[in-house]
Formats: C-alpha cells, sequence, structure tokens
C-alpha cells in the first residue's frame, strides 16, 4: 500500500505496521508489541477502539511531519477485535487535491467551450420576411416556440431550415440547454445510430470499450435538430420513433434504457410522403414529427428582397 497503516488489538496493543508507516509518521518497527497510548500519549486509534466509531481526516503533526490520518474499528463477528490507522502524507494530500482542481478546472473548460459550440446563432430578428407568407411562417414558428412539440421544417436547400431551428430553440423555454444540430445525410450510414445514441462501455472480445455518450444525451433538457432526417436508414428511424414515444435511448451494445428530455426539431428538402410510398420513410415517424410543420418558401419567391438576386432568376 502507498499509505501508513498502524493496527491495534482488543487490548491497545500494537499489532503491525508498515514501512509506508514508518516514512510518514516515523514511527519505527520497535512500536509493535507495545500499548500505543504509551508510545505515543496523543494517539486517537484508542478513541476509535473505545468507541467503535470511525474517524476521517483526522490532522496530525509530529515534530516536522504532517499527515492526515483514518480511522477505523476492526470489527469480527459483531465484536470490535481492535481498530485500524491509515495515514496519507500532508503533501501527498495537498498534491492530490492540487491535481483534482486540475481535472475539474478541464472539465469546467470543456464544459464552457461544449456550451459555445451548442449556443444558438440565430433569432427570428435574423429571419428576412418581408413577404407576408414569410411572416405568417414566422408567426407559427414563434407560437411553436413555446411548446415542446416536435417540429418538421420542409423546403428547398438554402432556404433556412437551420435558422428556423436556431430561432425556434433560442425562443423557447429550453434556450439556456443545448442546441445540437446534426447532418444526418453527411454521417455515413453505419455511424450515425453511434452518433446519435452513443454506445456501450464494458468489455468486448477480452480488451476493454470505453463507452460515449450520443447526441441525445448530449441534448438532454434542450433540443436536437435533425437536418435533412429523409436520409436516415429505416433502423434508425425505428429508433428515432421510440424516443419520440417513450423518451429513452439504449446505447448501441446495451440492454438498459436511458431517459432524456429532448425536443426535436427536423429538416429535409425531400418530399417524404414520396419516400414513405417508396418504402424509404416510416408513416409512423412521419406522424409523430409532423406534429407542427412549417414550409419555407423557395428563395426565387421571396426574391424582391434580394435586388441582388434578380438576376439569377
Amino acid at each position: 500500500m502507498n499509505d501508513g497503516v498502524l493496527v491495534i488489538d482488543q487490548a491497545g496493543i500494537v499489532r503491525t505496521i508498515n514501512p509506508e508507516y514508518t516514512r510518514i509518521t516515523g514511527v519505527t518497527p520497535d512500536i509493535i508489541g507495545k500499548p500505543l497510548v504509551s508510545y505515543r500519549p496523543g494517539a486517537r486509534l484508542p478513541e476509535t477502539l473505545a468507541s467503535g466509531k470511525s474517524q476521517v481526516g483526522v490532522y496530525r503533526k509530529t515534530h516536522d511531519r504532517e499527515y492526515v490520518v483514518d480511522m477505523a474499528p476492526v470489527v469480527v463477528n459483531d465484536e470490535i477485535v481492535g481498530a485500524v490507522s491509515v495515514c496519507k502524507s500532508l503533501n501527498e494530500v495537498q498534491l492530490l487535491t492540487l491535481e483534482l482542481e486540475k481535472q475539474r478546472q478541464k472539465v469546467k473548460e470543456l464544459q464552457e467551450r461544449m456550451s459555445a459550440l451548442h449556443r444558438v446563432r440565430y433569432t427570428f430578428d435574423d429571419i428576412i420576411r418581408a413577404e407576408s407568407n414569410m411572416q405568417d411562417i414566422v408567426s407559427i414558428a414563434k407560437k411553436t416556440a413555446a411548446t415542446d412539440l416536435p417540429v418538421l421544417i420542409g423546403g428547398e436547400s438554402g432556404t433556412g431550415k437551420e435558422l428556423f431551428a436556431h430561432a425556434i430553440h433560442h425562443a423557447s423555454l429550453r434556450s439556456d440547454k443545448p442546441f445540437i444540430a446534426v447532418n444526418c445525410s453527411a454521417i455515413p450510414s453505419d455511424l450515425i445510430e453511434n452518433e446519435l445514441f452513443g454506445h456501450f462501455e464494458g468489455v468486448l472480445y477480452s480488451k476493454p470499450v470505453i463507452g460515449k455518450a450520443g447526441l441525445f444525451e448530449m441534448a438532454d433538457g434542450g433540443t436536437l435538430f435533425l437536418d435533412e432526417i429523409g436520409d436516415l436508414s429505416l433502423d434508425v428511424q425505428a429508433k428515432l420513433l421510440r424516443v419520440l414515444q417513450e423518451g429513452a435511448i439504449r446505447r448501441v451494445g446495451e440492454v438498459e434504457e436511458r431517459r432524456v428530455d429532448v425536443r426535436i426539431i427536423a429538416s429535409t428538402h425531400r418530399d417524404l410522403q414520396q419516400l414513405i410510398t417508396k418504402g424509404l420513410f416510416r408513416n409512423d415517424l412521419l406522424y409523430r414529427l409532423n406534429t407542427i410543420d412549417l414550409q419555407i418558401p423557395p428563395l426565387r419567391e421571396r426574391k424582391r428582397k434580394f435586388p441582388s438576386l434578380h438576376n439569377l432568376y
């Protein structure tokens, strides 16, 4: 052991000490076989022996040595038959405390960086809405923000679907929680399940596997924006449907379910009804997602607000 250990019996006689105890306290092995109180009158271990109560983090100083001691009774068949003292040099405690503080600071910095990465960048004020149809859509989106209902945003590429997702989250009661966006078409189909749901921690083929939280767990309490949801495989769609129904996810390779509180905002430029006809999208998932349907008009129908784009149409 790296800690110092001293053991006394029922009569308070020292039965053993280890080399670390000598190094930390300066007490030599000739104490063995002698009453602890006669060798060290200020010892607190006899109190533990008499009371049967543990003592934790007791500060001790002997000459120029400082250390911290934990003490506990030794109980066999409900009878106190001795007591044990375990000590650690104060310098070692200070070093451990310093290292722990460094790790806490690193965790704090990582959390702050993650928070910055998952903070919304747009609000409803950033949406240009000169046309009446855009004004109507923004009005519906603002009312949507006050709910926790799933939102499906449709529209051609480049119409601002993600901008609407940011704005809805910013105006919601979840605005101080994570907003995590993932482009479902940009992640290979064999990796998307791991990304969304995470994977288990344990041992596989005699090798340790480090667990990983998925995006659902990272977005817990906030909003997960699934961009281009029409590109998800049917297997992943089935798991997503379960999340919407049960509010729980299961990491890949795990049996246990984990509760999550996540609002889903999804978007697509594809015709999901057509995908359903082709057997590429689940009708029940569309039913769950389509609680609120926002269809963003293409830019060519909004070009009078963009004079520089006139020549494109």
